[in-house]
């Protein structure tokens, strides 16, 4: 056979082998043909891999013909022994491409980051739980894992929980930081969130699902897992403002008069117009998350017929939604319009600045643009006394 018709590709890209069966096997076997993934969708690769995989199936086509006897068998009998016969030759040639062919799981990471083009956030989560995950049950490749495997490490990451921040606990492996909890030498922890363990298990499954996409294994051994809410942390309630609430916050110094920079806290007759102005006053006003405005760029604040706009998109550099579903058109209130949000856009803009608000940076992987000023907004809420009659499982804050 030639390498056109041994050779063959999927309409994922993914190359397989396609070998005939000689015809006074097929009985044996049970089909005509073998045909089997070679996991890859680069050419020379898979030319490689077609020779090694073809020598292999031959030598099993080979061993299998010479065990069988070439001596005419009764009818009945030869049924009864091709029905004998047939899954165990079938399960011997196929063994012969199946030995350490799918990738590891470490592979399959690094494959799956190339083929989804995973955001910088989604890439730091699934690094570390894929890398919790070998480091419970080894770098094995993916077809050796079973849904128990699955299981055992969702438990051992519940059973962990949130960890006190602590350097005695920075380095500690998963297994050293479960042995610890399960002898009782951790006791300030407190359980995971249904939705921080439901992204933990999606980002194994994804690994699983790249695997049967490419014919190495049938079935995803963590479909099916669910995360039990009875497991899991209790969501903390978000209360919303009262309007007493609100006319404390917008008539404190941030807003009324500060005494400097540094001192928004203090009564005094400086209103800075910064992000920490007009952030609070458009989320009021707009409804939009922090992290929506804290990525806007100065070119999203539009106008149509008249009327001025936030355009809210991932089109932009470093600009992510939550969803498609996220992106929309928000009219600009009159009364920020009055306060001076256009004035302030058009002052960056004879700066030369890009972004509505450029000082909001992210300094670490795991930070978002907003992170920073969400802190700040909300220990100010707590200076002002915004938070002092909330429960412990209740909580006021400007949401990301």
């Amino acid at each position: 056979m030639t390498i056109r018709t041994l050779l063959q590709r999927r309409k994922s890209g993914t190359y397989y082998i396609r070998k005939k069966v000689p015809v006074h096997l097929r009985a044996i076997i049970g089909k005509s043909e073998i045909v089997k993934s070679l996991g890859t969708n680069k050419y020379n690769d898979a030319i490689y891999l077609l020779f090694t995989y073809e020598c292999a199936i031959m030598s099993q086509l080979n061993q299998l013909a010479v065990n069988t006897s070439t001596i005419p068998l009764p009818p009945e009998i030869h049924k009864n022994r091709v029905n004998i016969m047939n899954h165990a030759a079938l399960a011997s040639v196929t063994a012969a491409t199946n030995n350490s062919t799918c990738y590891k799981a470490s592979e399959a990471f690094e494959l799956l980051k190339k083929r989804n083009q995973l955001s910088k956030s989604t890439t730091d989560e699934y690094t570390k739980v894929i890398g919790q995950f070998i480091e419970v049950h080894g770098d094995l490749p993916l077809d050796g894992f079973k849904k128990k495997d699955i299981k055992d490490f969702i438990t051992i990451i519940k059973t962990i929980g949130r960890i006190p921040k602590g350097k005695e606990y920075q380095d500690k492996t998963v297994n050293e930081l479960y042995k610890l909890v399960t002898t009782d030498k951790i006791k300030d922890r407190k359980p995971l969130a249904h939705d921080t363990l439901t992204k933990k298990l999606t980002a194994i499954s994804s690994m699983f699902n790249m695997a049967v996409q490419d014919d190495f294994i049938e079935h995803n051994p963590a479909h099916g897992i669910t995360i039990t809410k009875d497991d899991t942390a209790e969501k903390q309630k978000r209360l919303p403002f009262s309007i007493d609430n609100l006319n404390c916050i917008f008539s404190s110094p941030l807003f009324k008069g500060c005494k400097s920079q540094m001192r928004r806290r203090d009564h005094g007759d400086m209103i800075i117009k910064d992000e920490k102005f007009w952030m609070p006053l458009m989320g009021l006003f707009t409804g939009a998350r922090l992290n929506e405005m804290g990525q806007l760029h100065l070119t999203d604040i539009k106008q149509d017929n008249n009327i001025w706009y936030l355009s809210l998109t991932d089109a932009g550099e470093l600009q992510t939604l939550k969803s498609d579903t996220s992106k929309r058109n928000i009219p600009i209130h009159n009364e920020l319009i009055r306060m001076g949000l256009l004035e302030y856009v058009n002052d960056l803009n004879n700066k030369g600045e890009k972004k509505l608000f450029p000082s909001l940076v992210i300094k670490q992987s795991k930070d978002s643009v907003s992170s920073k000023i969400s802190n700040w907004i909300n220990n100010y809420l707590t200076d002002i006394g915004i938070k002092k009659d909330v429960n412990e499982n209740e909580t006021k804050s400007f949401h990301m």
